[in-house]
């Protein structure tokens, strides 16, 4: 088996923790995801795809200036797919802070078969269990999905309509009110009059809570459901955000970093 570096990425052992923690819902409790695919580029680095039956899909750029260097060996994207708690627990056990990532495989097909941690004083080689055919089996058209604007193309290729600009911690307090008055129909995301609305619960259940969550609101109402993936997502995620989304429509969660950018779509669920 042909074992060639097809490319390099270099840098801390937190920021590459942080990375793959963010790309793949991260928490303490672990990590909503269990493998990623990455693709190396000649400008960033990327997690374009996602599982078909899931009901979220996280597509994630990180510019090359984020990492402290990252070499392409080869003339096309590097592509792997790893275990993430695998490459979580090695970096952990590392004891030196900087580390270099090597996609390890066959030029010929760029895909790795092996990643390897390297330190001055360590290496681990950990397997990658998917080669080539594994992109039968997953979903890679979400890149296509954005504008250069990081808007998201509903299916009929119009963006999606209405825009909520908001916090992770609304996010997360929409869901702890789901789960307080332990409702069974799923998370609500309401837009009503111009305002980014929470009505959980009803006279008839353990709690009925109502408010108005902070957020600046653009484009037509909406009442949509989703499942709790999206409690997951707004315990994974700190800081500010921007929802995009439509009547009926999927609920796409936007960060924009200077040298990354986060995104996640979600199905509406059917109660």
């Amino acid at each position: 088996m042909t074992r060639e570096p097809l490319a390099t990425l270099s840098g801390s052992r937190a920021g590459f923790r942080e990375m793959v923690n963010l790309a793949a819902l991260g928490t303490g409790d672990g990590v909503y995801y269990d493998e990623m695919l990455v693709r190396v580029t000649a400008d960033r680095v990327e997690t374009p795809a996602g599982k078909r039956e899931t009901s979220m899909a996280a597509y994630c750029t990180v510019e090359h200036g984020a990492f402290d260097g990252v070499s392409l060996h080869i003339d096309e994207p590097a592509v792997a797919i790893f275990d993430i708690e695998a490459a979580l627990g090695w970096l952990e056990w590392l004891e030196a802070d900087d580390v270099d990532v090597v996609l390890l495989g066959d030029p010929g097909d760029a895909f790795a078969g092996t990643l390897e941690f390297r330190t001055d004083a360590e290496t681990v080689q950990v397997a990658c269990r998917h080669g080539p055919e594994i992109l039968g089996e997953v979903t890679t058209e979400l890149p296509s999905r954005f504008d250069d604007a990081d808007r998201f193309r509903l299916e009929d290729g119009s963006r999606a309509p209405t825009l909520v600009e908001t916090t992770a911690g609304e996010l997360e307090r929409l869901a702890d009110a789901v789960e307080l008055a332990e409702t069974v129909d799923g998370y609500p995301v309401v837009v009503a009059d111009g305002r980014f609305e929470l009505d959980v619960g009803s006279e008839l259940s353990l709690a009925h809570a109502r408010t108005t969550l902070d957020g600046k609101v653009t484009g037509p109402d909406v009442a949509n459901r989703y499942s709790a993936d999206l409690a997951a997502l707004a315990r994974a995620l700190d800081g500010d955000v921007v929802l995009q989304t439509g009547p009926d429509e999927p609920l796409v969660v936007v960060q924009t970093h200077s040298l990354f950018t986060l995104r996640y779509v979600l199905l509406p669920a059917s109660w």
